[in-house]
């Protein structure tokens, strides 16, 4: 079971807060087509965080590796036995560019 708070980040550069609906949404459509989402709760739940690409995440395409991308993970409904896979949305073109299978 992975825990997760809070739906927003702030950009320390700007001050700006968002609210990253637009990454999630992407994510969310993800899950859908792979026939992932039945145990995340919606997309509400999502926390969505920036990192860096490294090989614990299962690629689309191996040149992501060491790049930037926003981290999606999903809250998993209650009792579900695998969790939700985390999505890996590219920064620059807000497409999923890899996940981390669920736990």
């Amino acid at each position: 079971m992975i825990w997760v708070s809070g739906c927003t980040e702030v950009e320390k550069s700007t001050g700006v807060e968002q609210s990253y609906d637009d990454v999630k949404k992407v994510a969310w459509d993800y899950l859908n087509e792979q026939r992932w989402g039945e145990n995340a709760k919606d997309s509400n739940h999502a926390v969505v965080k920036k990192i860096i690409v490294n090989d614990n995440y299962e690629l689309i395409d191996s040149r992501f590796e060491g790049t930037e991308a926003w981290s999606v993970s999903f809250v998993d409904k209650d009792n579900v036995l695998v969790g939700t896979p985390t999505i890996l949305v590219d920064r620059k073109t807000k497409k999923v560019i890899g996940y981390m299978p669920g736990e």
